[in-house]
């Protein structure tokens, strides 16, 4: 099964590490490069828009903050 998060924080770097351990593909973003990198750097497949995560996965989860960053995620993903 293949898994997203739109969000790399704290939390969402603790539930992706063990997706990954547990041989689940699982690919991010974060509006944070850095996040992002450290994602990739343990096993994950960082996409750079999000509209490519509903492309990538079977199961997406949202981990915004903020309903204007929800809106923009969901605006990159309809365009």
């Amino acid at each position: 099964m293949r898994v997203s998060l739109l969000a790399l924080e704290i939390v969402g770097m603790a539930l992706w590490q063990r997706f990954l351990r547990a041989g689940y593909e699982v690919a991010s973003r974060d509006i944070d490069p850095r996040r992002t990198n450290a994602f990739a750097d343990i096993g994950g497949a960082a996409v750079a828009p999000c509209r490519e995560l509903p492309v990538f996965t079977d199961v997406c989860f949202w981990g915004r903050r903020s309903a204007a960053a929800a809106r923009s995620a969901t605006d990159d993903i309809a365009t």
